[in-house]
């Protein structure tokens, strides 16, 4: 955890963890910028902890910072981040989504269905059985 989010959430690992939690649960909205700067804590649990908290809260100024984390972050914070991004059904947000949704890496491609909705996801899903088929048929036929 930095010096920063250390002195914020008052902990590190599992600590910071329960305290976002708690910011959340309050809806702690002077707590927004800290959390969002949680996202950049080096612990995964912190950061997927900070990402659920942000969701939880709803404060539209961690927007920014929900999305920049989408891209950088672990497969299980991004997840935490793609549930957190599903609470502000914005333009900005969908426009967002809809790029990652052609990204190569088939994990952000399906996180970024889920912030989109269930709608997406299935046709994600087809498309990425189809792209697998397609795969194993070129590697049968040469």
């Amino acid at each position: 955890m930095t010096a920063k989010t250390t002195l914020v959430l008052g902990g590190t690992g599992k600590t910071g963890r329960r305290i976002a939690e708690q910011l959340s649960a309050l809806g702690a909205r002077d707590a927004v910028p800290a959390l969002v700067a949680a996202l950049d804590d080096p612990d995964d649990v912190v950061r997927g902890a900070a990402a659920d908290a942000l969701g939880a809260i709803g404060d539209p100024t961690a927007v920014p910072g929900l999305l920049a984390s989408f891209h950088r972050a672990s497969r299980d914070v991004r997840y935490a981040v793609a549930g957190a991004l599903t609470a502000f059904p914005t333009a900005e947000v969908a426009a967002a989504m809809v790029a990652a949704t052609r990204h190569p890496d088939p994990g952000i491609r399906a996180d970024a269905a889920h912030v989109l909705g269930p709608d997406v996801r299935m046709t994600t899903d087809l498309y990425l059985v189809s792209e697998m088929a397609r795969q194993v048929i070129r590697g049968l036929t040469g």
